[in-house]
């Protein structure tokens, strides 16, 4: 089911809104791992060309459908960047992926509820991520590694709204993320070859821009915001 319809709120996740939230992870500006970053700065566009991807993923049963754009860059970086997915909550198992979060809406949990989410979304797109890759043939690469950047920038709060029948019932509640503001988090990712198959080697978060600047909210039709956390683009790919 598609909700195409949006309304639009007058909050953003603002610079003080991140200084305040008591729950807001804490910012994080170094690099964890020692490998090359990339030549430009981290979110800005590369010289090069940009593909536009779409995977079908299975998640507990669930088919989801992610979108990105790959980012060949003209020095050999590749990057993925716009990541989105959405559900298809016609199919059952969809519905009951979606309970591993929307449990927290009754509960009025929107602490819990975040870090489901945030843990869901990072799995997702390391399973994109890795998707992407098998793309790739091992043997055009004979120095036996390469680095892949995944690229985050958006900041985010939750929203809760109905998901609906095609007879217009209200089916159930459903939380996810919106965007609230820009950001910059880049997750480098070594992969090495191993027995002629990608493997992770290490892993990096580097985050160019601590806070966010602001963008008014949108909720899907008939949503609301739910809580008042705000968390910048490192807060789920970490």
């Amino acid at each position: 089911m598609s909700l195409a319809l949006f309304v639009s709120f007058t909050f953003s996740c603002t610079d003080a809104d991140l200084k305040n939230a008591d729950t807001t992870a804490e910012l994080k500006t170094e690099t964890r791992n020692e490998f090359d970053l990339p030549s430009v700065p981290p979110c800005d566009p590369c010289v090069g060309s940009l593909t536009p991807r779409s995977d079908v993923l299975d998640v507990n049963g669930c088919p989801i459908t992610v979108t990105y754009d790959v980012e060949t860059c003209r020095n050999g970086e590749i990057r993925l960047r716009n990541f989105n997915h959405d559900f298809d909550f016609n199919d059952p198992d969809c519905i009951n992926l979606a309970q591993t979060w929307n449990q927290y809406l009754a509960a009025n949990d929107p602490i819990n509820a975040n870090l489901v989410l945030n843990a869901f979304y990072k799995a997702l797109t390391l399973k994109a991520q890795q998707s992407f890759m098998s793309t790739l043939n091992p043997i055009d690469y004979p120095a036996g590694y390469t680095d892949l950047q995944f690229i985050e920038t958006n900041c985010h709060t939750l929203c809760a709204y109905p998901v609906r029948s095609e007879e217009n019932e209200i089916l159930f509640y459903n939380i996810d993320h919106a965007v609230c503001g820009e950001g910059c988090c880049v997750r480098n990712t070594k992969y090495i070859v191993v027995n002629g198959e990608w493997e992770i080697d290490e892993t990096s978060i580097v985050e160019s821009d601590a806070f966010c600047d602001p963008l008014p909210l949108i909720c899907p039709e008939e949503g609301f915001q739910f809580g008042n956390k705000f968390e910048i683009a490192c807060a789920r790919l970490e």
